[in-house]
Order: structure tokens, then C-alpha cells, then sequence
């Protein structure tokens, strides 16, 4: 339950100077606590500590519901696309601000801040280019197909796992290496209903030595975050667990590292293999582990290192790059209030922001919030002038719709992380004009995006955009995430 909060102690002042009005207001005598003073935040005992969830004094009645804005700006920064933000009410209804945290993440990705810094003068060797290309086979697939999947197919998988004797060797061989051949990495698996043909839902440990499924436990209900949509598509998740103590022995304080090496050399496995066999594997951040912790009976020494979900694919999919498509982040926003909040503490209105305003002293400016857009015409305002006409090209071959206004908003078309990393990218090189993504974010209209670029002189043609990149350069999953993975994904 949220209420206000009071602090009293050796330290606390004996009121205002000269102003008793406000000392009486402010400072009361408890019965049991003594002298107290009401701070004006508002806060709930949770788990042993309090949290605070904003002031008191930003109640506000909207519909007929009291609402205290904190409670909603503490939900809202919980989200792990958002820094901050800050939700208000604008005539009888809420509108929140947001600061989108994942902006300096894009930006790195597009700064390619990866590559060493070459110079004209520096000595190198042009070499001749290889005769391959990426394969597409190995990519992270965040859709499957509604099917189940056979026994044989989970089976085959895991077999890429699966340790061999092999004549006249001393130990058992696998086709990844592992720190002092020691092998502490556990594989888990957990097989969603009727996913798997033949095969109960729950908890399984892969037993590599007798390619089995041992079964531990029902499923968990496992909170994936912003994953959630691509787990709901899937029929199966791995786990991949270090057993410290099975290494710490031989290299002490370095045996975590070695685990999590070996774990990356399980996934790439499993994602070059799980094609052969028509599966997909998306690899996926971190998630609350307590509740799987349980299910497979691990001991303290156990670790979670890397999760991934999979499911059946299109084989067709293997021979194209099928970038993610995380929901419009709007769309996220509003389903994760949604998931936290009744409906009438959900704002109707968002406006993304590079930073709060702040007073002299540092505390938030609310009175210097910029005022909301009013309402876009009902009927659409066609691009108008040479500029206004290229960003919206640009967008149509982003978004992949027919007609733009104005002022439409790009996220509320359905724009999302990737579709703004590429018309970014796409308006620097057409425009010649350095566009920052806290840019974009701020101004989400072909109207103020014009206005933003009108210094431009001359606009270079536009070349059609390239829809087959890396999506290694392109996208993380926490992208998405982005913003989730922007507003992770991500992911």
C-alpha cells in the first residue's frame, strides 16, 4: 500500500525560521515516534526497504480516478528502454515524457567504434577477397513456426552436444573445447505444452555421456522481459549452466571465464547445427533465475552463463536475412504499463525527450516541459517542399507504407530500434547532415525533421536502401530489446 512518508531522528530540524504556518504544516508529534516531518514523497514498504514512488503533491483526478503521477513514472522506469521519465496531467488526461535510455547504444553501433582508427599514411596490405559470403543459415531467429516440433529434431540438436569415445583416446572428445577438457557447462532444457511431439512439458537436464532427457520439474512461469513475445512463439528454451565446482579446483578464480568461453562455443554450435535439422535459435538476455534455479535443482555452485529459445523454421528462411521485428515502441511501452497498471493510469499520450528540464539546483523543471504537439489534422498534409518529399521516400522504403503525412508520428507508423537506425543512417548519407538519434527521437515527424535539416542546401539523391546488412551490426536482443533492444532486442 502506498502512503506518504515521514523521517524523524537526532537530526531533524526543529521546524522553519520564522515561518510557523509552514512549521505547523510540515512537522507533526507521533505517539510512539516522536517528532516527525512530512517529506511530500510517497513511498511503500516492499521487501524489507521502502520505495519511494515520487511526490505527494503530484496527485492528480483524471476521469474521476485519484492518481499519483509517481507511481506511474516509477513503472515507466522500470522499463529497460527508459532512463528516465516524467508523466503529467493535460486536460483530464495523462501524458508521460520519456528519456530513452539504449541512445548512446545506437550510437555507438553506427560510429562502428568496433573498427581500429586507420589513416591514408598507415602501412597496409589490400588482400584479395574471399569467394564467400555470410552465412545466412547462422542468425538469430526471433519467429518460429506455430507447428510442433518431432522428438527427433530436439534430439538431433542436443547431438551436437553429445560426447564421444572415440578408439584409443583417453577421455570422451565433443565437438567444442573446454578448459582442461573438464566440460563443466550443464545443458537444461524446458519444453513448452504440446511443443514437442512425445514429449512432456517441464524441466529436462541433457545428459551428454547417455544422449538422454532427464526429467526434474514441471516448467516455471520464467519472466522474459521484453523476450516474452518470442518465447510465446517458441517450443523449447535452453539453459546453459556452469558448474563451478567442477572446475574451480584446477583454474580457481578463472574457471567463471572459462565457463562462459565454453558456453559461447556450445551456442555457436547449437545455432550452425539447429538449420540442419529446420530449427531456429535466438539467443536472449539476462532473466530472473531464482525461479529456474528450483525447477532444475541446482546448487549454489551452478550458475546460469547463456539462454537461448528455438523453435521450427521456414527452411527458407535460412537463404535470407530475416531482420527482428520488435513491436512498435510505442506499442511496447503501453503493453508493459498494461501488464503493471489498471487501465486509467495509463498515459494516452508519449513524447520522447534527450533530457528532462532541470532547475538551477538540479531538481526537475516541470513548468519547462514542452507543451504536446496539438493534434494532427484528421486529414493527412502531404509533403510539400524537396526536403519534406526525401524524408518521406526514406521512410516509405523504412516503414514500407504507401503514404506519409507530415505530420505523422514515425513510431506511431510502426516505427521501431531498426527502422530507425536504417532511416538514420539513410538521412546522414542523403543529406549529407550529421542526424543524431536523440535527434530523431525528439522530433518524430517528416515536419520537424525538415525543419531540423532547412540549413541543408543540396539534397543528394537517394539511393535505395540496403534491406541485407550484418544483423549482427544491426541488433542485440536485450535491441531488444532496443529502446528495447530502442525504446532490445533488443531480445
Amino acid at each position: 500500500m502506498t502512503g506518504e512518508l515521514y523521517i524523524g531522528g537526532k537530526g531533524l530540524a526543529r521546524g522553519y525560521w520564522s515561518d510557523r504556518a509552514k512549521t505547523t504544516a510540515s512537522f507533526i508529534t507521533h505517539p510512539q515516534f516522536g517528532r516527525l516531518y512530512k517529506t511530500g514523497d510517497l513511498g511503500r514498504w516492499r521487501d524489507g526497504s521502502i520505495e519511494l514512488l515520487g511526490r505527494a503533491d503530484f496527485q492528480v483526478k483524471v476521469n474521476g480516478y485519484r492518481i499519483e503521477l509517481g507511481e506511474i513514472e516509477t513503472v515507466l522506469q522500470q522499463h529497460p528502454a527508459i532512463q528516465t521519465a516524467v508523466v503529467t496531467a493535460i486536460d483530464n488526461s495523462l501524458a508521460a515524457y520519456i528519456v530513452p535510455q539504449p541512445v548512446a547504444k545506437i550510437e555507438r553501433k553506427l560510429s562502428q567504434a568496433n573498427l581500429r582508427e586507420s589513416h591514408p599514411d598507415d602501412r597496409s596490405i589490400a588482400l584479395p577477397l574471399p569467394d564467400t559470403s555470410i552465412d545466412l543459415r547462422r542468425q538469430s531467429y526471433r519467429q518460429f513456426l506455430p507447428d510442433s516440433i518431432a522428438l527427433t529434431q530436439l534430439s538431433n540438436l542436443l547431438g551436437s552436444l553429445r560426447q564421444q569415445q572415440i578408439d584409443h583416446a583417453p577421455l570422451p572428445k565433443h565437438r567444442y573445447a573446454s578448459a582442461g577438457s573438464l566440460y563443466p557447462v550443464q545443458t537444461y532444457v524446458l519444453i513448452r505444452d504440446n511443443c514437442v511431439t512425445g514429449l512432456e512439458a517441464g524441466v529436462y537436464y541433457y545428459h551428454p555421456a547417455d544422449h538422454r532427457l532427464v526429467w526434474l520439474n514441471a516448467a516455471p512461469a520464467v519472466d522474459y522481459g521484453s523476450n516474452r513475445s518470442i518465447f510465446e512463439q517458441s517450443a523449447f528454451s535452453l539453459f546453459l549452466v556452469g558448474q563451478l565446482a567442477a572446475i574451480a579446483p584446477v583454474y580457481a578464480d578463472k574457471a567463471r571465464d572459462f565457463c562462459l568461453l565454453e558456453a559461447g562455443y556450445m551456442s555457436q554450435l547449437l545455432m550452425e547445427t539447429a538449420p540442419d535439422f529446420d530449427l531456429g535459435l535466438c539467443p536472449i538476455g539476462a532473466l530472473p533465475f531464482e525461479p529456474l534455479q528450483q525447477a532444475m535443482q541446482l546448487e549454489p555452485s551452478q550458475i546460469l552463463l547463456h539462454s537461448l529459445v528455438g523453435g521450427a523454421i521456414d527452411p527458407a528462411w535460412t537463404t535470407q536475412w530475416n531482420p527482428p521485428a520488435p513491436a512498435p515502441i510505442l506499442d511496447q511501452i503501453r503493453e508493459f504499463l498494461r501488464q503493471k497498471l489498471p487501465a486509467y493510469m495509463i498515459p494516452s499520450r508519449f513524447q520522447f525527450l534527450e533530457a528532462l528540464p532541470l532547475t538551477a539546483n538540479g531538481k526537475l523543471d516541470r513548468r519547462s516541459l514542452p507543451q504536446f504537439a496539438p493534434d494532427r489534422p484528421a486529414e493527412s498534409i502531404a509533403p510539400q517542399t524537396e526536403i519534406e518529399r526525401a524524408i518521406a521516400q526514406i521512410w516509405q522504403q523504412a516503414l514500407q507504407v504507401e503514404a506519409i503525412g507530415i505530420h505523422d508520428d514515425f513510431f506511431e507508423l510502426g516505427g521501431n530500434s531498426l527502422s530507425a537506425t536504417q532511416v538514420i543512417t539513410q538521412m546522414r548519407q542523403t543529406f549529407q547532415a550529421e542526424v543524431s538519434i536523440r535527434q530523431f527521437f525528439t522530433a518524430p515527424t517528416i515536419a520537424a525533421q525538415a525543419q531540423m535539416l532547412r540549413p541543408v542546401e543540396a539534397i543528394a539523391p537517394i539511393p535505395k536502401v540496403d534491406r541485407s546488412p550484418d544483423i549482427d551490426q544491426l541488433s542485440d536482443q536485450e535491441v531488444d530489446a532496443l529502446l528495447n533492444q530502442l525504446l532490445a532486442e533488443d531480445s
